[in-house]
């Protein structure tokens, strides 16, 4: 196992980038240094480094060759750092606060608490759940299930199959498109909202009362909402 530790009075930008395994971060309120923690085959020719306000975890694919096995990062640094991580697959977890949020994995599921910033996914395969989102959102997934418990802004969600879920809407564009799978969306009280969903298949149904008018822009936060579903019921209810 290798370990460094970087000072971080300021939130960094966390990036990893390894083949497969699990990657995990935790942030702390009282964290002022990142510590990175990195176990796995060839282990030792990574690349663990501060560069600014950047800190690296690399492996480089030509270091792997003849070594088989998954690795395991673990990264713990203060409130509001930003992640990158890029992997062919892994599970990728994130506790505590982070800033803009960003992962592309061909497979392997994505989980984090509080993201105050942008959150985007990229996965071929595997389920993504994260429980707040401060800025817009964005997801593309072709097979898992997605999500999201509150979404303050806007969001944009793609799916071929998995079923997506928001929790509580609260403004904003949330445009959501899937092949196969249920959609449900929670619109926060106070909110207003105009509905633009179809499914060829599926049941539509709204708890809320529909205009068919998108909102203006006065009285309270608004909520566009679109859907469009292959084969899967959409619903909209009051979070």
């Amino acid at each position: 196992m290798r370990s460094e530790t970087f000072s971080t009075p300021e939130p960094p930008v966390v990036r990893v980038n390894i083949p497969s395994g699990d990657i995990r971060f935790e942030t702390r309120a009282d964290a002022t240094e990142t510590y990175v923690e990195l176990s796995g085959p060839n282990e030792e020719d990574a690349r663990i480094e501060q560069r600014r306000n950047e800190i690296v975890v690399e492996i480089e694919k030509k270091k792997l060759f003849g070594f088989k096995g998954d690795h395991t990062v673990l990264v713990t640094a203060p409130f509001g750092t930003q992640v990158d991580a890029q992997t062919a697959s892994a599970d990728v977890e994130g506790h505590g606060r982070f800033g803009d949020v960003e992962v592309d994995s061909a497979s392997g599921g994505v989980k984090f608490a509080a993201v105050d910033g942008k959150f985007e996914v990229n996965t071929a395969s595997g389920d993504v759940r994260v429980d707040f989102v401060g800025d817009s959102l964005r997801i593309n997934s072709a097979s898992g299930d997605i999500d999201v418990g509150e979404a303050e802004n806007d969001a944009k969600i793609r799916t071929a199959s998995g079923d997506i879920e928001i929790g509580s809407a609260a403004r904003g564009k949330i445009d959501i498109q899937s092949a196969s799978g249920d959609v449900e969306v929670g619109i926060r009280r106070g909110s207003k909202v105009f509905i633009d969903a179809s499914s060829m298949s599926g049941d539509m149904s709204s708890e809320l009362d529909v205009t068919d008018a998108p909102p203006t822009e006065t009285g309270g936060d608004n909520i566009d909402f679109r859907a469009r579903t292959m084969s899967g019921d959409v619903k909209v209810r009051r979070a």
